[in-house]
């Protein structure tokens, strides 16, 4: 049973996410610790809704869930800040499990961030990126998230979209992990994914050193799977 989304997955459903773009928001509930929904109004095609269920998944839904009687102190901030906003921008922070929503609201630009790594989190901006609200206050050795200091992206962001052949064998070469999890934590592809192109490329996950041939197929698969 799938129990959570990938990076790649999430790349890709963001072009399902591309039909918000332009849409408004008409109303937000937080129905659960973990869960809000975002309802849009999208011209043309009325009503879409985005379920974020941190820390594992977010994908579009028909089931509306009504808020509790009593509604958390975050959803009345979003509700102040973000309802009747439009949507302006979705993109994701290179390849990892990061989205950003970029909204034009009644009180200038909002960034909402969602983390889906971790515990999950769900950060919301000014447009320089001071930080307004956040679901939940967390502080680690090299960021804080909370209100009133300026949000920072996790260090050593990785891009596997861009990595060229040179960088992804020097990240192999490297790692003192097998195969499969140097694939799976240092390029990012997760196990799901990582073992589907190893077994494209007929080669044991298991090993730790590969060479140059098998290298070069793999990267080759390791193309492929965008596609």
């Amino acid at each position: 049973m799938k129990t959570e989304l990938s990076a790649l997955e999430l790349h890709y459903l963001l072009k399902e996410f591309d039909i918000l773009i332009g849409g408004r928001i008409d109303q937000i509930y937080h129905p659960d610790s973990n869960e809000v929904i975002l309802q849009f109004h999208v011209p043309s095609l009325g009503r879409k809704i985005l379920r974020i269920l941190l820390p594992h998944f977010i994908y579009l839904t028909d089931e509306k869930k009504e808020n509790p009687e009593k509604i958390s102190g975050f959803c009345q901030f979003l509700r102040k800040r973000l309802e009747n906003a439009k949507l302006k921008v979705i993109k994701q922070k290179n390849s990892e499990r990061i989205l950003e929503f970029m909204f034009e609201a009644k009180e200038g630009r909002i960034n909402m961030i969602v983390e889906l790594f971790s515990k999950g989190n769900i950060i919301v901006c000014d447009e320089n990126y001071n930080i307004l609200s956040v679901l939940e206050n967390r502080e680690f050795k090299d960021r804080v998230l909370k209100h009133g200091v300026k949000y920072e992206f996790p260090k050593n962001i990785r891009d596997f979209f861009g990595l060229s052949f040179e960088g992804f064998k020097e990240i192999v070469k490297k790692s003192e992990k097998d195969i499969v999890k140097t694939l799976a934590a240092d390029v990012g592809l997760g196990g799901l994914f990582s073992e589907e192109i190893l077994l494209l490329s007929n080669i044991d996950k298991n090993k730790k050193e590969l060479d140059e041939n098998e290298l070069e197929i793999l990267f080759l698969n390791f193309k492929k799977l965008f596609s």
